[in-house]
């Protein structure tokens, strides 16, 4: 008994190397101007992507990583910064700051607490009270700060009696000071005048 076996087909194309050179030329020049045609559109209209494609975050943002996680926002700490913005608040107010239900001033009371309060309602909602240092960084980039009360980081002497911010902003007497701002320099103003408040941003 006879076993058929199948046959296979073998097709063999024989080519110069002058026909391959030629066929291996053809291929590179046909990428090549596919490339040039893709990067002279004008869509998208940088080729690649662009800075703002790249990226992580918002403009004015950072990225940065807090507990091993990557996230966007602002800058903080170890580098110099000024306020966005300074305004004085919209109503006057003399030293004593204190929140309502504190008894007496100096310890216990929290006249700081009471004053970032106070600006909230009286035209700097979302501000805080203005410091020495952030005064100082505002006039570098700008010529006007308005005339109100600011906060110092250190007590000092003027005049025999210690300028102590209204004894932690929680005293109007006359034989008080605070710092206070006016008119291009800083000055001392008794706790019992009525001033607006430096507001920063």
């Amino acid at each position: 008994m006879s076993k058929k076996r199948g046959r296979s087909l073998k097709i063999n194309i024989t080519l110069s190397n002058r026909w391959l050179y030629t066929l291996i030329l053809i291929g590179i020049l046909t990428a090549i101007g596919v490339g040039v045609y893709a990067y002279g559109t004008s869509n998208p209209s940088s080729f690649g992507h662009s800075i703002s494609e790249l990226a992580p975050c918002a403009e004015g943002q950072i990225l940065k990583t807090t507990g091993g996680v990557w996230t966007c926002g602002t800058e903080s700490g170890g580098s110099w910064k000024a306020p966005t913005n300074v305004k004085c608040t919209t109503s006057t107010h003399n030293g004593n700051f204190q929140l309502i239900g504190d008894s007496g001033s100096g310890l216990g009371a929290n006249g700081y607490r009471g004053m970032y309060n106070w600006i909230q309602t009286n035209g700097c909602s979302g501000y805080h009270v203005c410091d020495s240092t952030e005064i100082t960084r505002w006039r570098q980039m700008n010529n006007t700060v308005c005339n109100g009360w600011f906060q110092i980081p250190l007590l000092y002497t003027y005049n025999g009696l210690t300028v102590s911010q209204c004894s932690d902003w929680t005293m109007s007497l006359s034989s008080n000071y605070g710092t206070y701002w006016s008119n291009g320099r800083s000055v001392e103003s008794t706790c019992d005048a009525n001033n607006l408040v430096l507001c920063c941003l």
